[in-house]
């Protein structure tokens, strides 16, 4: 807890930096780099009103404690969709920033099916997080917990296959582009180009491990909310308690209420580690090739054109539409 909430001072004077350089032209970010910061800065808000109460689950029954007690569950609850859907627009950002740039590099056309299925299954996971929470509100019943894992799977299951796609079938393409550094007549843009490839198989390599990493968690942690489905969330509540101007009890009342009860800290550290996975989807601001847009930022299209036009790096490139 102490370290989630000296970390978001951080993150927050640090987007804060990255936005003003971008804003006065120190740097012009790419589409990504553009929505990706001002996604993070309105999540860093959410984030500090959802998690200043600090939050644990219980170890022998699952229930909810906080730290203080002073955020009621509605508020805090709010905050957590927001600050998730924050989340959900920067991979649904990356990965049509993605599509777009190397479908104009390799001349081919983005396929309709890939678009749908990424934006489909966004809108299932934001609105089946907002039901899922009415839901817990509504009710006190942990069953809600795993309807919520339940909706944002489908989600991380399709960015995850297009990390896969991008890493092991669209990026190899995309490097056929660029010339070697021994290559004769190599122009100096090819440094920049390789450096922003290079990037975002970074980016992309570290969202993959983290799609994995929940989709392998997932399926446990939804058995064990299905099987204390009728256990109430905060436990000194009757089922069917309306729980959105609830204050949690604090860890500060188990000795005394639940000497039994451990609150468990890993709730905490997801929460801590998605804010450190966030920031470093971005940052710091790169740009593209030192480019300088006409736009508040380098669109997909220029910086597919730019990459189409180095000189030929292996005969094995193509640019033929339908590739």
């Amino acid at each position: 807890y102490a370290a989630h909430m000296a970390s978001i001072p951080f993150w927050l004077c640090y987007t804060i930096r990255e936005v003003s350089r971008q804003n006065r032209g120190k740097v012009v970010p790419t589409r990504y780099e553009f929505w990706a910061a001002r996604c993070l800065f309105v999540g860093i808000f959410m984030d500090a009103i959802r998690g200043v109460d600090g939050l644990y689950d219980t170890v022998e029954d699952g229930s909810f404690v906080s730290v203080w007690g002073r955020v009621t569950v509605g508020a805090r609850f709010a905050a957590w969709w927001v600050r998730d859907m924050c989340g959900f627009i920067m991979l649904l950002n990356l990965h049509e920033f993605i599509l777009g740039w190397t479908s104009t590099a390799l001349g081919a056309h983005t396929q309709r099916s890939l678009v749908m299925s990424l934006r489909g299954s966004f809108v299932v996971a934001l609105v089946g997080l907002a039901a899922s929470f009415y839901g817990i509100l509504l009710t006190n019943r942990q069953l809600w917990q795993a309807i919520t894992m339940i909706a944002v799977l489908p989600y991380n299951a399709v960015c995850a296959f297009f990390c896969v796609r991008f890493l092991w079938g669209t990026l190899p393409q995309v490097q056929l582009l660029v010339p070697a550094r021994d290559q004769a007549g190599r122009p100096p843009e090819t440094d920049g180009a390789q450096e922003f490839l290079t990037r975002m198989q970074k980016v992309v390599t570290i969202t993959l491990v983290a799609h994995v990493t929940m989709l392998s968690a997932f399926p446990a942690l939804i058995q064990q909310k299905v099987a204390m489905g009728d256990a109430p969330l905060v436990a000194q509540l009757p089922l069917g308690t309306w729980l959105g101007s609830t204050y949690l009890p604090t860890i500060f009342d188990l000795p005394f209420s639940a000497p039994s009860v451990r609150p468990n800290p890993a709730l905490e550290l997801v929460e801590l580690a998605m804010g450190w996975f966030s920031l470093t989807m971005w940052c710091p601001t790169k740009g593209f090739m030192g480019y300088s847009a006409k736009s508040a930022f380098v669109t997909c299209g220029e910086i597919g054109q730019a990459l189409s036009r180095l000189p030929i790096k292996d005969p094995r490139a193509s640019r033929v539409k339908g590739d």
